[in-house]
């Protein structure tokens, strides 16, 4: 469990993420949702370390991560960030970074690290994809590499900043069903998501926010009937139910 009390951060001085009070519970999928610019990611970044808050406190299990040493958080928590560069290696070496926070100098793989590798292309699909060179990849392709990369970390925790950005409506479920199936083997996903309905569909938990605020936090019904999203968004919601279970639509306004 990760429980982030009264944290506030952001970047050069501007308040991005303000008095957050959050709790991330074991083997719950949370998505994060809210207009661009209203502190997503960074509340992403602070949960992975990349950046230290302005102020609060953040607990893995109740122990402060300040005494966390950074080797040992990453064996505890990944993330998969929307902005990455592309590196001119093959699909597995790129696999094999995630064992990278394992390795001692020299960063030798251990007949361990390979088969943990081997099988984190298994699960993500992309063994066909081993030999080749990431840079040649579709943008669909790439996506389930670095997630193939963030499972081999094995983490218990993983964070996923937007994962389904720029990918085809295929390859978007092909990413959320991933996500379901890692939950089911008892990982614990904290993820941003832009479309509204996906996130609903997909999490057990939802954390809207807006302007640096948490707006409504609770499983995707309570989120979709507190009034918030439709004001956040400035859209007309719709729940419909149908043979295949509920569904959510929303629609903009139209001036």
């Amino acid at each position: 469990m990760i429980e982030l009390k009264e944290v506030s951060a952001g970047y050069n001085g501007e308040v991005k993420v303000r008095g957050a009070n959050l709790v991330f519970e074991t083997g719950q999928v949370t998505s994060i949702i809210g207009p661009n610019g209203c502190g997503k990611t960074t509340l992403l970044n602070v949960i992975a370390r990349l950046m230290r808050p302005y102020s609060g406190q953040l607990l893995v299990d109740g122990v402060d991560v300040n005494t966390i040493g950074k080797k040992r958080y990453a064996q505890m928590v990944s993330i998969l960030p929307q902005i990455r560069t592309v590196p001119n290696i093959t699909v597995k070496s790129l696999v094999s970074h995630g064992r990278f926070p394992y390795l001692s100098f020299p960063r030798r793989l251990s007949q361990d690290d390979v088969e943990i590798v081997e099988r984190s292309m298994e699960i993500t699909g992309t063994m066909s994809l081993r030999n080749r060179y990431v840079a040649e990849l579709s943008g669909g392709e790439r996506q389930k590499v670095y997630m193939a990369m963030v499972v081999a970390q094995n983490t218990d925790m993983i964070l996923l900043d937007e994962p389904t950005t720029f990918l085809d409506i295929g390859h978007q479920f092909e990413v959320l069903n991933l996500v379901r199936r890692l939950n089911k083997e008892g990982k614990t996903i904290v993820m941003v998501l832009h479309d509204i309905s996906h996130a609903l569909d997909f999490s057990d938990k939802v954390c809207l926010m807006e302007n640096g605020d948490i707006r409504c936090i609770g499983d995707p019904k309570y989120v979709f009937n507190c009034g918030q999203i439709d004001e956040v968004f400035n859209v007309t919601s719709e729940n419909v139910v149908s043979p295949r279970g509920e569904h959510y639509i929303f629609s903009g306004h139209i001036d």
